[in-house]
């Protein structure tokens, strides 16, 4: 009888650590979407790499490496909305300042229009806490938004863009 007590709370808990150890493995995971670009690079997940998995939106030298291939001016209407939207995520969980703040980003989405990964660098670079808000907001924002133009690849987007200032 003891055995078999014993058993039945072993398995017990193995299943209990088998969920907990997925749950934090998933954690780590879906937060490394959104990275430095330098930190993204030294992850393996460089310029180059990215380029070889992902078509550019649109790109004005070469329309063979264009995502949507002949809707330009579709995907120019619609890609700021998408930074408008970004950014009043990142404003609306306290990233406030009092000054533009540039930032460099690449942004790597699903066929579906799911981001993937959002790289970023701020130049010049910002404080510590200020730089965890922004990053908490995109996080944020990259769990729930779909990009509303699909594609038949995966894509990216990159650019600059500047955070106007948003004092509290």
């Amino acid at each position: 009888m003891e055995a078999y007590i014993f058993t039945n709370i072993m398995r017990f808990d193995a299943r209990h650590i088998l969920l907990i150890t997925c749950l934090f493995l998933a954690g780590p995971a879906k937060s490394q979407r959104v990275m430095r670009i330098g930190d993204a690079r030294d992850q393996g997940m460089t310029t180059e790499r990215m380029d070889s998995l992902y078509k550019s939106a649109f790109n004005t030298q070469d329309s063979s490496d264009n995502a949507f291939p002949g809707r330009m001016e579709e995907f120019l209407q619609t890609w700021p909305n998408t930074l408008q939207a970004l950014g009043d995520s990142v404003h609306h969980l306290g990233f406030t300042h009092d000054r533009p703040i540039p930032v460099t980003y690449r942004v790597f989405f699903s066929p579906d229009g799911r981001i993937e990964h959002f790289h970023y660098s701020f130049r010049p670079p910002i404080d510590e806490a200020m730089e965890s808000r922004f990053r908490q907001g995109v996080e944020r924002f990259v769990d729930g938004y779909i990009f509303p133009m699909r594609s038949e690849v995966p894509f990216k987007q990159c650019g600059r863009m500047v955070l106007q200032a948003r004092p509290e």
